[in-house]
């Protein structure tokens, strides 16, 4: 991958993780997507997330990236506890953790697969 690439996406990954920061302290954030699709926006969020991370630092290992993105969809989700005051939603974190592994599956496939020379 070029380094423009990789910058391009680090650009991406920082924005993505400081959304999601804000959608967790803000409380109005909590009313963005209508309640059936919660999990879905939880899932697609974290997977490109880890996605996003994936492509900016091809060189570190998917078991780091995806640890990296489980425990930031953790502490997100401890940090709506005063954000959106209510408690620990345990489904939420589940959801988070599958949408990072499910990114960091793809990004890699991706990458090993269709990596320029």
């Amino acid at each position: 991958m070029t380094s423009r690439f990789e910058r391009a996406f680090l650009t991406c990954a920082l924005l993505l993780t400081i959304v999601l920061l804000w959608a967790g302290v803000a409380p109005s954030a909590s009313k963005l997507e209508p309640s059936r699709l919660h999990h879905l926006a939880h899932f697609v969020s974290f997977a490109v997330l880890a996605i996003a991370w994936s492509f900016a630092l091809p060189r570190v290992p998917a078991v780091l990236i995806a640890l990296s993105v489980v425990g930031f969809g953790l502490a997100q989700e401890v940090i709506e506890i005063f954000g959106h005051s209510h408690g620990l939603e345990l489904r939420d974190v589940i959801v988070d953790a599958a949408g990072a592994l499910a990114g960091v599956v793809f990004a890699r496939v991706y990458l090993t697969w269709f990596r320029p020379p």
